[in-house]
C-alpha cells in the first residue's frame, strides 16, 4: 500500500483547481466541489526525481544530500537555468551566500536561452533578491 500526504495553504488555489500527482499504480481519481486530483501510472524522468529530492533534502537541513542531488541535475542539464536556481537555494541554506548569488545570476543569464518551459523569471529575481537581503544584513 502506499500513500500520499498533499498539503495546499487555504486560499492559494483559485476556486476549482485540478492537481495531477503521478504515482505507479491504476488511475484514480478523487473529486470534491473544490479539488479533483487525478492519480495515473506513470514513470518519473531522472531529471524529475532530482527535481524531487532537492527540497525533500532542504526540507530534512541536509544540505549535504540536496548538493549532490543539485550537482547530479547539473549534470544532466548543464545549459537549463532551474539547476542553477537549485544550487543558489542549497548554497544558501548551507550559509554560502556568495555562492548563492552567482548560481542565481547563473540561473538568471541562462533563462529561455536553451530550455522551454523552465521556471518564470521573476522567481528567480525574488531569490536573488532575497539573497541580496541576507548578504546586506550580515554587513
Amino acid at each position: 500500500m502506499s500513500s500520499c500526504r498533499i498539503a495546499i495553504q487555504p486560499g492559494v488555489l483559485p476556486k476549482k483547481s485540478v492537481l495531477f500527482v503521478l504515482i505507479a499504480r491504476d488511475e484514480e481519481t478523487i473529486r470534491s466541489e473544490r479539488v479533483e486530483i487525478r492519480f495515473k501510472t506513470g514513470t518519473l524522468s531522472q531529471v524529475q526525481k532530482l527535481e524531487v529530492w532537492i527540497p525533500y533534502y532542504l526540507a530534512l537541513e541536509n544540505t549535504d544530500e540536496a548538493r549532490s542531488k543539485t550537482e547530479e541535475l547539473i549534470k544532466l542539464l548543464p545549459e537549463a537555468s532551474s539547476p542553477y536556481s537549485y544550487m543558489a537555494s542549497v548554497l544558501e541554506a548551507a550559509g554560502d551566500l556568495a555562492g548563492a548569488k552567482e548560481n542565481v545570476l547563473k540561473a538568471i543569464n541562462l533563462f529561455g536561452q536553451h530550455v522551454a518551459g523552465e521556471d518564470p523569471p521573476f522567481l528567480y529575481l525574488e531569490q536573488l533578491q532575497r539573497i541580496q537581503e541576507k548578504i546586506a544584513a550580515k554587513k
